[in-house]
């Protein structure tokens, strides 16, 4: 067990970023190669900016979990909205600039972005289901010595 005070989900999100920056960047070559067959140069840039939103917000996500799991309840949830949030404001922001811009392609775009987002979640999910934590794994549960002390000390009815 590590000494610092670093909670047991933190690899996992570890993974999870890293696992996701590799399925992104496979949607990103394969969408980029699906994107010039189909449209030539917008289809390129479509299918890499669907990959790198996806990839922006996922790490988003991970990181904030990463950075709010050491936090009071009310302060994660705090963090965890503000990031949502952000990430509503960014991807409306992103669709607005660039919905009418010649270098898109509308369909590659979306395209990438829901494989991108399935192969993302899918990864959320490998990583979770394989992480083989506890339920209360970062509880400390109490020792014999602590009920031993509070028994001697005549706090707890030893019936």
């Amino acid at each position: 067990m590590s000494t610092t005070n670093e909670p047991s989900s933190i690899p996992v999100f570890r993974r999870v970023l890293k696992w996701s920056a590799i399925v992104v960047a496979a949607v990103a070559v394969v969408g980029g190669v699906i994107g010039f067959i189909v449209a030539g140069a917008p289809g390129v840039f479509s299918a890499l900016i669907g990959a790198g939103m996806t990839l922006l917000f996922t790490g988003i996500t991970v990181l904030t979990l990463i950075l709010a799991a050491r936090l009071d309840t009310m302060y994660f949830l705090g963090v965890i909205l503000a990031a949502w949030l952000l990430k509503f404001v960014l991807f409306l922001g992103t669709l607005f600039a660039i919905r009418d811009q010649p270098f898109i392609h509308d369909w590659m775009l979306w395209g990438s972005l829901v494989v991108a987002v399935v192969g993302t979640l899918a990864v959320d999910v490998a990583c979770v289901v394989t992480a083989r934590l506890g339920n209360v794994s970062d509880v400390s549960l109490a020792t014999r010595d602590d009920f031993d002390s509070t028994s001697k000390s005549g706090n707890v009815d030893a019936s």
